[in-house]
């Protein structure tokens, strides 16, 4: 498959497993250096050192797989060849209302079994909110086919824990990316450890297959090339089709503090430039 056959954006994925083992860096010369705002870390002589946030990797793990995953559901629609509109749920809980991590399965489950009934593909996506004072609500981008009309979620019994409001929107994309666009300012207690923020259904095997291929690390995908489907396995990837494994450039170190790092020696043609605080190419 030539690599122009995959239309939608790869974001940068988070790179770690095997590799060298190295030691956490103390030097107080180190280099600084950034991964376009998602790892912040340091170069010496060595290699390049990142030290991990695990929100902020969580959060940009989020952002990557719910805009992919409604890129690949756009394109199975598409597909399909039947006329749908875009639904935008916003799931709210009453104020007397205890949250609950199956309360967005259940949900899921019950409008599953309303599109079985009638013969129609389920495809969504969602995302979880919070508040600064932490209270949850959720976002659902719902694909529906034009001759069926979706019950109001609060109404029939799908979401019993508060109000339910819905939309027609043209661009479900946009309306993801805006309310994505929130999540970072918020606390790390906003999302509980164990907590599942996101989640999407429906998809074609070959857009799930696509979907593993754009959310696997850059380096994944110039290793095995674009008709590859990358899995993680132990020290490395694997490409599904071949078997073919490509081991990790990275190692994750544990610093002090409770803190981790991940680091890489510099590949070839790179060379730490103390004087600009980058990592050069040759």
């Amino acid at each position: 498959m030539a690599l122009a056959e995959r239309s939608c954006m790869a974001p940068k994925g988070g790179e770690r497993g095997g590799g060298r083992a190295c030691a956490p860096p103390r030097s107080p010369g180190l280099v600084s250096y950034s991964t376009s705002g998602t790892h912040t870390g340091s170069v010496d002589q060595s290699g390049i050192w990142l030290r991990l946030d695990p929100v902020r990797s969580r959060l940009r793990r989020m952002r990557a797989s719910v805009l992919c995953s409604s890129d690949r559901l756009e394109v199975d629609s598409l597909r399909g060849g039947v006329r749908l509109r875009r639904l935008f749920l916003t799931l709210t809980y009453r104020p007397s209302e205890a949250d609950s991590s199956g309360d967005i399965s259940a949900f899921r489950d019950r409008m599953r079994q309303w599109f079985k009934r009638r013969g129609a593909v389920c495809r969504f996506v969602w995302v979880r909110e919070a508040h600064k004072s932490g209270r949850p609500h959720f976002h659902v981008l719902v694909w529906l086919p034009r001759s069926l009309r979706l019950p109001a979620a609060d109404a029939c019994g799908w979401w019993p824990h508060g109000m339910t409001n819905t939309q027609v929107v043209h661009s479900g994309a946009a309306y993801l990316a805006k309310y994505l666009s929130k999540v970072s300012s918020l606390p790390s207690a906003a999302f509980p450890k164990g907590c599942r923020i996101h989640g999407s259904g429906g998809l074609s095997a070959r857009s799930r297959w696509d979907r593993r291929w754009f959310l696997s690390p850059r380096w994944v995908r110039e290793s095995l090339g674009a008709g590859a489907d990358p899995v993680r396995v132990r020290g490395g990837w694997s490409d599904r089709f071949s078997g073919f494994f490509v081991r990790s450039p990275w190692s994750l170190v544990k610093g002090g503090g409770g803190s981790f790092w991940v680091c890489r020696p510099f590949q070839l043609g790179e060379s730490c430039n103390a004087s600009s605080s980058q990592v050069t190419f040759a």
